[in-house]
């Protein structure tokens, strides 16, 4: 049907222009960002709403079956949406860049609305005739693929941020600990600050651009390279009284630098079990 392929082209072509634009990667409220607790960038919007405008165009067409042929259309351009967004994430040197966690904030918000787009009395009709009478919705799918591509993207996030915080903490693992005196203050060691400033540089830049909505799961990950790091540390020093007070009391500091953040997650932070171990 010669609908379906200009359906089809129109949109790729929109894409085209859309992922030129200048503001392509900008918040789509860019004077309201603040109340925007998805931080969907505008190219992500624009998108989203050109996927809906074909649902508009062929609502009234009678036939189901001619329906789901559009809707096949509709899946098609979302999953090469997805693959656009892998590519240019992959294209970037360091999750560090621009727009890699805007790319996040992407593929969290596109598999939110093709959850609540499976609801949709259009699509749940389409899902209810033939080959899509099961139990799962018209999205599902795609809906996976897109939480995949965000899994995998907060992974090397993570990975980055355990390499970054990692050579931060060098010095602290050279510190002679037998030389310390037991009596000395060990509220902080100043060869835990630039391990400690990294991490609340980092956590900051984060919290500045990851949307809210999906920052608990971040949180979560960075928490968990966190606790890696210390341990590997603890394994690595030869463990005496005083060092181990005062890894208390520098893991104490991290805890009060994740502390703004915990609002976005439940879970007891991994750096508490750190404290535990060192103490055992």
């Amino acid at each position: 049907m010669k609908w379906l392929e200009l359906e089809r082209e129109g949109c790729i072509a929109g894409v085209e222009n859309l992922l030129a634009s200048e503001d392509c990667w900008k918040n789509r409220y860019q004077n309201l960002s603040d109340v925007d607790v998805q931080r969907v960038p505008e190219c992500t919007d624009q998108f989203l709403l050109m996927i809906e405008a074909i649902t508009e165009r062929y609502r009234l067409i009678e036939s189901l079956d001619v329906q789901s042929q559009f809707l096949n259309v509709q899946i098609f351009l979302l999953d090469d949406f997805r693959l656009r967004l892998a590519q240019i994430s992959q294209q970037l040197s360091s999750p560090w860049e621009e727009p890699f966690i805007q790319i996040l904030n992407c593929a969290w918000y596109i598999a939110y609305v093709l959850d609540e787009w499976n609801e949709v009395d259009i699509f749940i009709r389409i899902q209810a005739c033939g080959k899509r009478a099961h139990f799962r919705g018209v999205f599902d799918d795609v809906a996976d693929m897109y939480r995949h591509i965000w899994q995998q993207r907060a992974r090397d996030l993570t990975v980055a941020f355990y390499q970054h915080i990692r050579a931060r903490i060098r010095r602290y693992e050279r510190e002679n600990w037998f030389s310390w005196d037991s009596c000395e203050s060990l509220d902080l060691t100043a060869s835990f600050c630039p391990f400690l400033l990294e991490v609340r540089r980092l956590l900051n830049y984060v919290n500045s651009v990851i949307s809210p909505v999906s920052a608990a799961k971040i949180y979560e990950l960075l928490n968990e390279k966190v606790a890696d790091v210390l341990l590997k540390t603890i394994t690595n020093i030869s463990i005496k009284l005083v060092f181990i007070v005062s890894c208390i009391g520098d893991t104490r500091k991290i805890s009060e630098t994740f502390q703004p953040y915990s609002s976005h997650s439940n879970d007891c932070f991994y750096v508490i079990q750190v404290k535990k171990r060192a103490v055992r």
